[in-house]
């Protein structure tokens, strides 16, 4: 049973048992329900922690952050969260995706 990702709509005019989506699509032609509430959580090296002393959001803001084109606007989400929505870094690195694909054998 091949299991993948995929990062288009063109996907879901494929045949497909199940998928896990952020959204539900427009169609309404699927049987959708939350299997879990979605979280963001700052994730940080220990040796970034121990060289910068980072505690605060605004300390924060000097480092680098790691960000997604898969998952646009989750930084802005999680400053939003944190009760201070105009806090940003300087220096962002963006990767086109956190996923891996997978295939059983």
């Amino acid at each position: 049973m091949p299991i993948g990702t995929t990062f288009t709509e063109a996907a879901l005019r494929r045949r497909f048992d199940i998928a896990i989506r952020r959204e539900v699509p427009g169609s309404g032609q699927y049987q959708t329900w939350p299997p879990f509430r979605e979280s963001n959580t700052v994730i940080a090296s220990p040796a970034l922690i121990l060289r910068s002393g980072v505690k605060t959001v605004e300390q924060l803001s000097n480092e680098t952050w790691l960000t997604s084109e898969t998952r646009p606007g989750d930084w802005e989400a999680w400053v939003k969260a944190t009760g201070m929505p105009h806090a940003s870094s300087q220096s962002y690195v963006t990767v086109r995706s956190f996923f891996c694909d997978f295939a059983s054998r």
